[in-house]
Protein backbone atom coordinates (compact mmCIF):
# COMPACT_ATOMS: atom_id res chain seq x y z
CA UNK A 1 0.00 0.00 0.00
CA UNK A 2 2.79 2.96 0.59
CA UNK A 3 4.30 1.93 -2.72
CA UNK A 4 1.04 2.71 -4.00
CA UNK A 5 0.67 6.05 -2.19
CA UNK A 6 4.12 7.18 -2.76
CA UNK A 7 2.95 6.64 -6.73
CA UNK A 8 -0.17 8.55 -5.80
CA UNK A 9 2.07 11.45 -4.67
CA UNK A 10 4.00 11.66 -7.73
CA UNK A 11 1.29 11.45 -9.88
CA UNK A 12 -0.57 14.10 -8.01
CA UNK A 13 2.17 16.82 -8.09
CA UNK A 14 2.59 15.97 -11.78
CA UNK A 15 -1.37 16.73 -12.39
CA UNK A 16 -0.83 20.02 -9.92
CA UNK A 17 2.40 21.13 -12.07
CA UNK A 18 0.39 20.53 -15.26
CA UNK A 19 -2.93 22.30 -13.79
CA UNK A 20 -1.43 24.99 -13.09
CA UNK A 21 0.89 25.75 -16.21
CA UNK A 22 -2.42 25.50 -18.56
CA UNK A 23 -4.55 27.51 -16.01
CA UNK A 24 -6.91 24.45 -15.67
CA UNK A 25 -8.61 25.27 -12.09
CA UNK A 26 -11.22 22.30 -11.88
CA UNK A 27 -7.56 19.73 -12.44
CA UNK A 28 -6.46 21.66 -9.78
CA UNK A 29 -8.48 21.61 -7.46
CA UNK A 30 -8.83 17.79 -7.94
CA UNK A 31 -5.43 17.58 -7.49
CA UNK A 32 -5.31 19.14 -4.23
CA UNK A 33 -8.39 17.21 -2.65
CA UNK A 34 -6.18 14.42 -3.62
CA UNK A 35 -3.48 15.90 -1.71
CA UNK A 36 -5.63 16.55 1.64
CA UNK A 37 -6.20 12.50 1.59
CA UNK A 38 -2.71 11.96 1.43
CA UNK A 39 -2.14 14.42 4.20
CA UNK A 40 -4.45 12.47 6.23
CA UNK A 41 -2.74 8.84 5.28
CA UNK A 42 0.48 10.57 6.57
CA UNK A 43 -0.71 12.14 9.48
CA UNK A 44 0.82 15.64 8.74
CA UNK A 45 -1.92 17.49 9.98
CA UNK A 46 -0.51 21.33 9.56
CA UNK A 47 -0.06 20.69 5.63
CA UNK A 48 -3.58 19.85 5.50
CA UNK A 49 -4.83 22.81 7.48
CA UNK A 50 -2.24 24.89 4.51
CA UNK A 51 -3.16 22.73 1.85
CA UNK A 52 -7.44 22.50 2.47
CA UNK A 53 -7.11 26.54 2.60
CA UNK A 54 -6.02 26.38 -0.47
CA UNK A 55 -8.56 24.15 -1.66
CA UNK A 56 -11.26 26.06 -0.20
CA UNK A 57 -10.28 29.35 -2.29
CA UNK A 58 -9.74 27.97 -5.25
CA UNK A 59 -13.20 26.07 -5.11
CA UNK A 60 -14.77 29.48 -4.08
CA UNK A 61 -13.22 31.11 -6.93
CA UNK A 62 -14.50 28.77 -9.60
CA UNK A 63 -17.75 28.60 -8.31
CA UNK A 64 -17.90 24.99 -7.42
CA UNK A 65 -20.11 24.48 -4.46
CA UNK A 66 -20.24 20.88 -4.35
CA UNK A 67 -15.98 20.97 -3.83
CA UNK A 68 -16.17 23.57 -1.50
CA UNK A 69 -18.66 21.25 0.91
CA UNK A 70 -16.64 18.80 0.73
CA UNK A 71 -13.52 20.36 0.99
CA UNK A 72 -14.83 22.30 3.97
CA UNK A 73 -16.01 18.68 5.74
CA UNK A 74 -12.75 17.00 5.63
CA UNK A 75 -10.94 20.48 6.34
CA UNK A 76 -12.89 21.25 9.48
CA UNK A 77 -13.13 17.79 10.81
CA UNK A 78 -9.39 16.93 11.11
CA UNK A 79 -8.74 20.46 12.11
CA UNK A 80 -10.61 19.57 15.31
CA UNK A 81 -9.78 16.15 15.48
CA UNK A 82 -6.07 16.29 15.21
CA UNK A 83 -4.99 20.22 15.93
CA UNK A 84 -8.12 19.96 18.48
CA UNK A 85 -9.31 23.65 17.11
CA UNK A 86 -13.41 23.81 17.52
CA UNK A 87 -13.44 27.20 17.47
CA UNK A 88 -11.57 27.47 13.67
CA UNK A 89 -13.11 24.15 12.61
CA UNK A 90 -16.79 25.44 13.22
CA UNK A 91 -17.24 28.03 10.55
CA UNK A 92 -15.69 25.36 8.18
CA UNK A 93 -18.30 22.90 9.72
CA UNK A 94 -21.12 25.33 9.31
CA UNK A 95 -20.55 26.00 5.72
CA UNK A 96 -20.18 22.32 4.53
CA UNK A 97 -23.88 22.10 6.70
CA UNK A 98 -25.19 24.85 4.64
CA UNK A 99 -24.38 23.93 1.41
CA UNK A 100 -25.31 19.95 2.22
CA UNK A 101 -28.59 20.96 2.89
CA UNK A 102 -29.00 23.78 -0.15
CA UNK A 103 -27.95 20.38 -2.43
CA UNK A 104 -30.06 18.10 -0.44
CA UNK A 105 -26.27 15.81 0.42
CA UNK A 106 -27.85 13.59 2.93
CA UNK A 107 -24.59 11.97 3.40
CA UNK A 108 -22.86 14.77 3.85
CA UNK A 109 -25.21 16.68 5.53
CA UNK A 110 -25.38 13.78 8.69
CA UNK A 111 -21.24 13.41 8.97
CA UNK A 112 -21.18 17.27 9.37
CA UNK A 113 -24.16 17.13 11.96
CA UNK A 114 -22.00 14.36 13.90
CA UNK A 115 -18.95 16.85 13.60
CA UNK A 116 -20.74 20.07 14.75
CA UNK A 117 -21.89 17.94 17.80
CA UNK A 118 -18.50 16.91 18.83
CA UNK A 119 -17.48 20.84 17.78
CA UNK A 120 -19.44 22.22 19.83
CA UNK A 121 -18.93 19.40 23.08
CA UNK A 122 -15.00 20.23 22.85
CA UNK A 123 -16.20 23.90 23.25
CA UNK A 124 -17.66 23.10 26.41
CA UNK A 125 -21.80 23.53 24.72
CA UNK A 126 -23.28 20.43 25.92
CA UNK A 127 -26.80 21.27 24.95
CA UNK A 128 -25.87 23.20 21.53
CA UNK A 129 -23.99 19.63 21.09
CA UNK A 130 -26.58 17.48 22.02
CA UNK A 131 -29.03 19.09 19.83
CA UNK A 132 -26.89 18.55 16.62
CA UNK A 133 -26.51 14.57 17.92
CA UNK A 134 -30.37 14.31 17.95
CA UNK A 135 -30.66 15.97 14.47
CA UNK A 136 -28.33 13.40 13.05
CA UNK A 137 -29.81 10.45 14.61
CA UNK A 138 -33.11 11.54 13.63
CA UNK A 139 -32.03 12.46 10.22
CA UNK A 140 -31.08 8.66 10.18
CA UNK A 141 -34.46 7.62 10.85
CA UNK A 142 -36.18 9.39 7.85
CA UNK A 143 -33.22 8.43 5.03
CA UNK A 144 -33.00 4.71 4.65
CA UNK A 145 -29.52 4.75 3.43
CA UNK A 146 -27.96 6.70 6.57
CA UNK A 147 -29.92 3.77 8.75
CA UNK A 148 -25.97 2.09 8.58
CA UNK A 149 -24.61 5.51 9.76
CA UNK A 150 -26.71 5.43 13.29
CA UNK A 151 -24.06 4.74 15.54
CA UNK A 152 -21.82 7.36 14.82
CA UNK A 153 -25.09 9.61 15.97
CA UNK A 154 -25.11 7.10 19.34
CA UNK A 155 -21.38 7.81 19.46
CA UNK A 156 -21.66 11.28 19.43
CA UNK A 157 -24.59 11.39 22.03
CA UNK A 158 -22.46 9.02 24.69
CA UNK A 159 -19.11 11.51 24.48
CA UNK A 160 -21.88 14.02 25.46
CA UNK A 161 -23.44 11.39 28.26
CA UNK A 162 -19.84 11.30 29.52
CA UNK A 163 -19.07 14.72 29.74
CA UNK A 164 -22.10 15.61 31.16
CA UNK A 165 -20.89 13.06 34.15
CA UNK A 166 -23.77 10.80 33.30
CA UNK A 167 -21.61 7.61 33.73
CA UNK A 168 -24.02 5.14 33.60
CA UNK A 169 -25.99 6.58 30.69
CA UNK A 170 -22.33 7.04 28.57
CA UNK A 171 -21.47 3.28 28.38
CA UNK A 172 -24.73 1.94 27.66
CA UNK A 173 -24.68 4.63 24.81
CA UNK A 174 -21.70 3.44 23.76
CA UNK A 175 -22.20 -0.19 23.99
CA UNK A 176 -25.09 0.69 22.16
CA UNK A 177 -22.75 2.44 19.29
CA UNK A 178 -20.34 -0.16 19.35
CA UNK A 179 -22.95 -3.13 18.33
CA UNK A 180 -24.05 -0.45 15.32
CA UNK A 181 -20.70 0.17 14.06
CA UNK A 182 -19.57 -3.49 14.35
CA UNK A 183 -22.72 -4.42 12.12
CA UNK A 184 -22.11 -1.58 9.97
CA UNK A 185 -18.29 -2.67 9.77
CA UNK A 186 -17.55 0.96 10.55
CA UNK A 187 -14.13 0.02 11.38
CA UNK A 188 -12.63 3.29 12.17
CA UNK A 189 -15.60 4.96 14.53
CA UNK A 190 -15.39 1.77 15.76
CA UNK A 191 -12.18 2.20 17.33
CA UNK A 192 -13.15 5.54 18.82
CA UNK A 193 -16.17 4.36 20.01
CA UNK A 194 -14.31 1.54 21.96
CA UNK A 195 -11.29 3.78 23.03
CA UNK A 196 -14.11 6.13 24.98
CA UNK A 197 -15.67 3.15 26.43
CA UNK A 198 -12.79 2.14 27.99
CA UNK A 199 -11.99 5.83 29.76
CA UNK A 200 -16.13 5.58 30.57
CA UNK A 201 -15.39 2.49 32.38
CA UNK A 202 -12.23 3.45 34.22
CA UNK A 203 -14.30 6.17 35.58
CA UNK A 204 -16.67 3.79 36.89
CA UNK A 205 -13.91 2.15 38.57
CA UNK A 206 -14.39 -1.58 36.09
CA UNK A 207 -10.83 -1.93 36.48
CA UNK A 208 -10.26 -5.17 34.70
CA UNK A 209 -13.08 -4.67 31.59
CA UNK A 210 -11.39 -1.49 31.02
CA UNK A 211 -7.99 -3.17 30.58
CA UNK A 212 -9.32 -5.63 28.53
CA UNK A 213 -11.01 -3.03 26.86
CA UNK A 214 -8.23 -0.69 25.74
CA UNK A 215 -6.43 -4.00 24.51
CA UNK A 216 -9.25 -4.74 22.48
CA UNK A 217 -8.89 -1.06 21.09
CA UNK A 218 -5.27 -1.47 20.69
CA UNK A 219 -5.37 -4.49 18.67
CA UNK A 220 -8.27 -3.46 15.90
CA UNK A 221 -6.07 -0.21 15.40
CA UNK A 222 -2.63 -2.60 14.87
CA UNK A 223 -4.55 -4.68 12.44
CA UNK A 224 -7.28 -2.53 10.76
CA UNK A 225 -5.59 -0.34 7.63
CA UNK A 226 -6.93 3.32 8.84
CA UNK A 227 -5.10 6.35 7.79
CA UNK A 228 -2.70 7.65 9.98
CA UNK A 229 -2.78 3.89 11.49
CA UNK A 230 0.86 4.19 13.50
CA UNK A 231 -0.44 7.73 15.41
CA UNK A 232 -3.81 6.81 16.00
CA UNK A 233 -1.91 3.35 17.74
CA UNK A 234 0.54 5.29 19.49
CA UNK A 235 -2.42 7.88 20.83
CA UNK A 236 -4.49 5.05 22.00
CA UNK A 237 -1.62 3.66 24.14
CA UNK A 238 -1.41 7.17 25.50
CA UNK A 239 -5.17 6.97 27.03
CA UNK A 240 -4.05 3.63 28.39
CA UNK A 241 -1.10 4.93 30.09
CA UNK A 242 -3.25 8.02 31.91
CA UNK A 243 -6.05 5.04 32.85
CA UNK A 244 -4.12 2.78 34.21
CA UNK A 245 -2.13 5.19 35.83
CA UNK A 246 -5.48 6.29 37.36
CA UNK A 247 -6.80 2.72 38.18
CA UNK A 248 -3.51 2.22 40.13
CA UNK A 249 -1.43 0.20 37.59
CA UNK A 250 1.42 1.51 37.84
CA UNK A 251 4.08 -1.32 36.14
CA UNK A 252 1.66 -1.50 32.92
CA UNK A 253 1.36 2.43 32.97
CA UNK A 254 5.60 2.68 33.26
CA UNK A 255 5.34 -0.27 29.81
CA UNK A 256 3.46 2.51 28.13
CA UNK A 257 5.44 5.96 29.30
CA UNK A 258 8.78 4.03 27.73
CA UNK A 259 7.33 2.81 24.51
CA UNK A 260 5.62 6.33 24.27
CA UNK A 261 9.06 8.39 25.38
CA UNK A 262 10.16 9.60 21.47
CA UNK A 263 7.03 9.47 19.79
CA UNK A 264 5.63 12.09 22.38
CA UNK A 265 7.88 14.41 21.66
CA UNK A 266 7.27 14.60 18.31
CA UNK A 267 3.68 14.27 17.00
CA UNK A 268 1.44 16.61 16.65
CA UNK A 269 -1.11 18.45 18.84
CA UNK A 270 -4.10 16.67 20.08
CA UNK A 271 -2.04 13.26 20.89
CA UNK A 272 0.67 15.23 22.39
CA UNK A 273 -1.81 17.11 25.19
CA UNK A 274 -2.81 13.38 25.95
CA UNK A 275 0.75 11.92 26.23
CA UNK A 276 1.82 14.70 28.20
CA UNK A 277 -1.69 14.35 30.41
CA UNK A 278 -1.11 10.60 30.60
CA UNK A 279 2.64 10.76 31.90
CA UNK A 280 2.23 13.52 34.43
CA UNK A 281 -0.73 10.97 36.07
CA UNK A 282 1.47 8.71 35.85
CA UNK A 283 4.30 10.61 37.73
CA UNK A 284 1.72 12.26 40.33
CA UNK A 285 0.91 8.97 41.32
CA UNK A 286 4.19 7.87 41.62
CA UNK A 287 5.06 10.94 44.04
CA UNK A 288 7.42 11.82 41.52
CA UNK A 289 6.07 15.32 41.45
CA UNK A 290 8.75 17.40 39.76
CA UNK A 291 8.59 15.13 36.90
CA UNK A 292 4.37 15.55 36.85
CA UNK A 293 5.06 18.96 37.14
CA UNK A 294 7.32 18.91 33.91
CA UNK A 295 5.44 16.76 31.93
CA UNK A 296 1.88 18.46 33.22
CA UNK A 297 3.55 21.95 32.14
CA UNK A 298 4.05 20.55 28.40
CA UNK A 299 0.89 19.75 28.21
CA UNK A 300 -0.63 22.85 29.41
CA UNK A 301 1.56 24.93 26.73
CA UNK A 302 0.01 22.79 23.70
CA UNK A 303 -3.27 22.81 25.15
CA UNK A 304 -3.45 26.68 25.36
CA UNK A 305 -7.41 26.75 25.87
CA UNK A 306 -7.83 25.30 23.08
CA UNK A 307 -11.09 22.86 24.27
CA UNK A 308 -12.75 22.67 27.30
CA UNK A 309 -10.42 20.17 29.02
CA UNK A 310 -9.93 20.98 32.49
CA UNK A 311 -7.89 18.04 32.97
CA UNK A 312 -4.53 19.57 32.08
CA UNK A 313 -5.11 22.19 34.13
CA UNK A 314 -6.41 20.87 37.22
CA UNK A 315 -3.60 17.72 37.17
CA UNK A 316 -0.57 20.62 36.87
CA UNK A 317 -1.95 22.59 39.88
CA UNK A 318 -1.88 19.45 41.65
CA UNK A 319 1.71 18.52 40.40
CA UNK A 320 2.84 22.45 41.28
CA UNK A 321 1.55 22.55 44.53
CA UNK A 322 3.44 19.12 46.13
CA UNK A 323 6.28 20.24 43.82
CA UNK A 324 6.40 23.44 46.02
CA UNK A 325 5.73 25.93 43.53
CA UNK A 326 2.81 27.72 45.07
CA UNK A 327 2.14 30.25 42.32
CA UNK A 328 2.05 28.10 38.98
CA UNK A 329 -0.29 25.93 41.35
CA UNK A 330 -2.77 29.17 41.91
CA UNK A 331 -2.58 30.28 38.48
CA UNK A 332 -3.42 26.57 36.66
CA UNK A 333 -6.07 26.26 39.25
CA UNK A 334 -7.23 29.95 38.49
CA UNK A 335 -7.57 29.28 34.92
CA UNK A 336 -8.84 26.44 35.39
CA UNK A 337 -11.64 27.73 37.44
CA UNK A 338 -12.82 30.58 35.23
CA UNK A 339 -13.26 28.15 32.30
CA UNK A 340 -15.45 25.73 34.38
CA UNK A 341 -17.45 28.87 34.65
CA UNK A 342 -18.17 29.17 30.95
CA UNK A 343 -18.90 25.63 30.21
CA UNK A 344 -21.32 22.53 30.73
CA UNK A 345 -18.46 20.02 31.14
CA UNK A 346 -19.29 18.29 34.74
CA UNK A 347 -16.84 15.55 34.35
CA UNK A 348 -13.90 17.65 36.16
CA UNK A 349 -16.05 18.70 38.58
CA UNK A 350 -14.85 16.12 41.23
CA UNK A 351 -11.28 16.94 40.38
CA UNK A 352 -11.45 20.79 40.46
CA UNK A 353 -12.82 20.95 43.96
CA UNK A 354 -10.47 18.09 45.16
CA UNK A 355 -7.49 20.43 43.72
CA UNK A 356 -9.43 23.23 45.80
CA UNK A 357 -9.19 21.51 48.57
CA UNK A 358 -5.72 20.05 48.36
CA UNK A 359 -3.85 23.57 47.21
CA UNK A 360 -6.24 25.72 49.13
CA UNK A 361 -6.78 23.42 52.52
CA UNK A 362 -10.58 24.70 52.85
CA UNK A 363 -12.55 22.01 54.16
CA UNK A 364 -15.62 23.09 52.41
CA UNK A 365 -13.62 22.43 48.89
CA UNK A 366 -13.81 18.67 50.23
CA UNK A 367 -17.12 18.53 51.21
CA UNK A 368 -18.15 20.34 47.39
CA UNK A 369 -15.82 17.07 45.99
CA UNK A 370 -17.79 14.66 47.94
CA UNK A 371 -20.98 15.98 47.24
CA UNK A 372 -20.38 16.22 43.46
CA UNK A 373 -18.98 12.57 43.92
CA UNK A 374 -22.25 11.76 45.16
CA UNK A 375 -24.28 13.65 42.82
CA UNK A 376 -22.84 11.88 39.74
CA UNK A 377 -23.21 8.14 41.83
CA UNK A 378 -27.23 8.75 42.23
CA UNK A 379 -27.60 9.47 38.40
CA UNK A 380 -25.92 5.57 38.27
CA UNK A 381 -28.95 2.93 38.99
CA UNK A 382 -27.30 -0.01 38.73
CA UNK A 383 -26.46 -0.84 42.53
CA UNK A 384 -23.48 -2.65 42.06
CA UNK A 385 -21.97 -0.02 39.49
CA UNK A 386 -22.66 2.71 41.66
CA UNK A 387 -20.63 0.81 44.51
CA UNK A 388 -17.74 0.44 41.96
CA UNK A 389 -17.76 3.89 41.07
CA UNK A 390 -17.95 5.57 44.80
CA UNK A 391 -15.46 2.34 46.15
CA UNK A 392 -12.78 1.35 43.20
CA UNK A 393 -12.11 4.35 41.89
CA UNK A 394 -8.73 5.65 44.01
CA UNK A 395 -9.58 9.28 43.79
CA UNK A 396 -13.08 8.92 44.78
CA UNK A 397 -11.67 6.40 48.18
CA UNK A 398 -9.15 9.26 48.56
CA UNK A 399 -11.76 11.95 49.22
CA UNK A 400 -14.05 9.71 51.32
CA UNK A 401 -11.01 8.62 53.37
CA UNK A 402 -10.15 12.48 54.21
CA UNK A 403 -12.92 13.18 54.53
CA UNK A 404 -14.10 10.78 57.57
CA UNK A 405 -10.74 11.60 58.82
CA UNK A 406 -11.35 15.58 59.11
CA UNK A 407 -15.02 14.74 60.32
CA UNK A 408 -13.35 12.33 62.96
CA UNK A 409 -10.84 15.09 64.32
CA UNK A 410 -13.59 17.83 64.21
CA UNK A 411 -15.58 15.11 66.85
CA UNK A 412 -12.45 14.77 69.15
Amino acid sequence: LLLHVHQWEKDVDEIERLATAYGETSAQLQALEARLSIHVYHGNMEALAATGERALSLARKVRDEAAEARIAHLLGRHVLMHLSLPLRARPHLQRALEIAELRNDSILLFSTLCDLAQTERQLGNLTTARGWALRALSFTETNAELAPARGEAFFQLGCIAMDRAEWESARTTMETAAQLLSAAQNVLVMGETILILAAILTRLGQSSLAKQTYKACIHLAEQTEIPNQADMVMWIKCSAMGDFAFLGDLEAAEQLATELREWMERTYAAPQIQAFSSLGQLRLTQHRDREAAAALARAVQVWNGRWADLRPLLLHALAAHRSGDRAAAQTSLGRAEEMGKTIETARFGVLLYYARFEILGNLADLQQARMELRRQAALIRDENLRTDFLERVPLHREIETRWQSAMGKQGE
